[in-house]
């Protein structure tokens, strides 16, 4: 569940907290150390319910839900809507191994949220999600 962040805090003074869905847990542990490495709150679930559970009962704000598309249970895209009918503004970041064409394919040709294609690299994964939350009062993510 949450990790300990670091001291990195966005405007207003609240640690930005990214809820991570990975079906993986070597991923999910990758990707979780990396993102407490750059000072976020994380907050894991191995699939789709759990991560719409944890948006229903957590009480503090989510920044950015960073789900894989493909997952036994529930897939990403089928979680994200859910997600954001708990979460209006939560802003969304796919993974996957599934090419950038192949993930859109999959989405009907429709606009879709922000795609990192795995493995990236760690400082790549880093820039997207900072580009996603914005500026911060304290360091490079927020």
């Amino acid at each position: 569940m949450p990790r300990e962040p670091k001291t990195l805090q966005k405007a207003g003074g609240e640690s930005a907290t990214i809820l991570l869905v990975d079906d993986d847990a070597d991923v999910r542990a990758f990707v979780g150390n990396l993102l407490q490495q750059e000072g976020y709150l994380v907050l894991e679930a191995s699939g789709g319910r759990e991560a719409l559970r944890i948006c229903a009962q957590y009480e503090g704000p989510l920044h950015l839900l960073l789900t894989d598309v493909q997952m036994p249970d529930m897939s990403g895209p089928e979680l994200v809507p859910q997600a954001l009918a708990l979460r209006p503004h939560l802003p969304v970041l796919y993974m996957s191994a599934q090419s950038s064409e192949a993930f859109h394919v999959l989405l009907n040709g429709q606009p879709a949220w922000p795609f990192i294609h795995k493995p990236f690299a760690p400082e790549v994964l880093a820039q997207k999600v900072r580009d996603l939350l914005g500026p911060s009062t304290q360091g490079p993510p927020a």
